[in-house]
């Protein structure tokens, strides 16, 4: 998305968000930026086309004040029992592997692959 031109992410985002909220008939608020791909021009895209929030592919938990244009998530998969479900939500889990992830990488931009657990 980020590598596009502006008349193709406006189509892109406002286009999909009006076909989604017509075959739905319910409002679409919330993007997931494909593949985690978004710079500002699509932050500003998303913002501009009515869109609340949306979703990165960013490892974290969602601190009170934080951007709605820049949702980290919990990766929670079908194999997730409940008991490590509540540690990594209820918990400073994420704090904690994030802390090691920048012990690891400090020269790093926070950028990881989404495939990471």
């Amino acid at each position: 998305c980020s590598a596009i031109d502006a008349v193709r992410l406006w189509d892109e985002i406002a286009g999909s968000k009006e076909d989604i909220e017509s075959r739905l008939g319910k409002s679409a608020d919330v993007l997931c930026y494909p593949f985690g791909d978004y710079n500002e021009s699509v932050i500003h895209a998303v913002r501009s086309a009515g869109y609340n929030a949306a979703v990165t592919t960013q490892r974290g938990l969602v601190e009170p004040g934080a951007n709605p244009y820049l949702i980290k998530r919990v990766p929670i998969k079908g194999k997730t029992k409940p008991l490590s479900f509540i540690v990594k939500v209820c918990t400073d889990y994420e704090r904690r592997k994030e802390m090691r992830r920048a012990l690891n990488y400090p020269h790093g931009n926070g950028i990881y692959s989404p495939i990471e657990s």
